[in-house]
């Protein structure tokens, strides 16, 4: 395998809409996701199950509200107030900066990281060759 840039660590957020009860709250405890519901990526998501594995082991199962690959989905529930959700943070960078959604102060340092990674015997179509270009130009 070929690496095209070095891996780049993502940040993951826990995040509500900025009308949410727990926004701007200094400290957000776990037992606060048994009062509310969360969004979620499908069971099958890494940092999915770390959050939850984070969790369960203080003893929390959250409430979750919706269940979707849908990133898009999952931010416009949100946004909507239907819950908290748990996205990278360059999937809501916009809405970041707009304060539409707020960062949640729970500790989410959740080892997730980019890379590229091609198998070096194989040949890169041009296509493939735009978007590996792509993604070098904005994710290194």
């Amino acid at each position: 395998m070929q690496a095209f840039f070095p891996p780049g660590k993502e940040n993951i957020f826990l995040l509500s809409s900025s009308t949410h009860d727990l926004a701007g709250k200094s400290h957000i405890n776990p037992g606060d996701f048994l009062t509310y519901p969360i969004l979620l990526n499908t069971k099958d998501c890494p940092y999915r199950k770390m959050f939850e594995e984070t969790l369960s082991f203080e003893g929390i199962h959250p409430k979750i509200a919706l269940e979707t690959n849908s990133i898009h989905v999952i931010k416009e529930s949100c946004l909507w107030g239907l819950g908290l959700c748990l996205l990278p943070e360059f999937t809501v960078k916009k809405e970041l900066v707009y304060h539409i959604l707020e960062r949640l102060n729970f500790k989410t340092n959740y080892p997730m990281y980019t890379q590229i990674l091609l198998h070096q015997d194989k040949w890169i179509s041009p296509a493939l060759q735009r978007l590996v270009n792509i993604g070098i130009k904005h994710l290194s």
